[in-house]
Parts: C-alpha cells; structure tokens; sequence
C-alpha cells in the first residue's frame, strides 16, 4: 500500500496553502508525510507542478505531479492509479488537522480489498468521507468512467460505487479546516488534546 497526501488545492477558502498550515509543529503536509510513512511502503505528496520545490521545509518528499487541471481532489487520486495502476492507495486529504495514528490504523485493519475503496461514514452527515480513503487498483476504471461523465467528486463516486463503508471511534477526525476561522478553532482545540 501506497500513501498520497493531496496538497495540491488552491486553497481559496482558507486564503493560505492549508498544506503549510502548523498545527502538530509542523507544516500539515509534513505531518501526514510522515504519518503516512509509519503505514505505506511509500508515500507521495499529489501537488501540481508549480508547487514542488517551493516549500520551506527541509524535506526531500516523493512528489507525484497532477496530471489534470481543475478536477479538483479526485486530480491526485487518478494521477496516483495511473502511475501504480496495481496499488492500493491510502489517500489523505491535508485539511484533516485532526487525523491520528489510531485513525488510520483502524482504517487499514477494517480494509475490503474486494471492494473499490474502503471508508469512514461521517456521523454528521451520514456520507462516505472521500478524502480519508483506500482505494484499491479495480477503482481505476470506475474513476475514469466518473471523469468522462465530467463528475469528479470523490464523494458521488463513493457513494454510486461498490465501497466498504466503516465506522470510526472519533468522529472529530474526519472535521476539515477549510476556513481561516476553522484552522484557529482546530489549533485551540488540538491544543487542548
């Protein structure tokens, strides 16, 4: 199993690159670098072109370059099948300051590789949490037919798709910080932790 961190977002809602973003000592993306290495064989960070290289921190991270424009999320996962069309991918959304070890592990150990991916449900709104997934390799073509319908949500390819569905211990894991507002109430509250 491979790892993907999605930091290729334009991040117009949060005004800043949520990547960059510190809420565990270091930059978000970093963070879940490294998360993700304690789980996959490897890890990749999904960006577009013009980011790579431009980050401050001392990192030498596996890039792996959007092959798409303006797909949005969905860019990163189907550029990561397309470059290892026959491995799991462990994809992480870098707007989830809340995601722990724990999260994951659980994640990986409830896994249905018979199924396309494999999931949380949001306990707040009932839906598959698409940026906190395992995808397996079958799912490639079922994204790619998605794409050629122009639907590019991850959400709505989980929810029309063949998926395993799980529940998770805490919920507040699967919040997302997209708003400037978010990150400092995350901040206050992992503070807390």
């Amino acid at each position: 199993m491979y790892g993907l961190v999605l930091a290729g977002g334009q991040s117009r809602r949060m005004g800043t690159d949520k990547g960059a973003l510190d809420y565990h000592g270091m930059p978000q993306r970093q963070y879940l670098y490294e998360l993700l290495q304690n789980f996959c064989e490897k890890t990749y960070i999904s960006c577009r072109v013009e980011q790579a290289g431009t980050w401050e921190e001392d990192v030498e991270y596996n890039y792996l370059y959007d092959r798409y424009e303006d797909l949005g999320p969905v860019t990163g996962i189907i550029t990561a099948l397309k470059f290892k069309p026959y491995t799991t991918w462990l994809v992480v959304a870098c707007d989830l300051p809340y995601l722990n070890e724990e999260t994951i592990d659980a994640l990986i150990r409830q896994r249905n590789p018979a199924k396309i991916a494999t999931a949380y449900v949001n306990p707040k709104n009932d839906l598959p949490e698409p940026l906190l997934t395992i995808w397996e390799p079958q799912s490639k073509p079922i994204i790619e037919k998605f794409i050629e319908e122009d639907n590019t949500s991850p959400l709505n390819i989980l929810k029309e798709s063949e998926v395993h569905l799980i529940q998770i211990a805490q919920p507040l894991v699967l919040t997302n910080a997209n708003h400037p507002e978010e990150y400092k109430k995350a901040l206050d509250e992992l503070k807390g932790l």
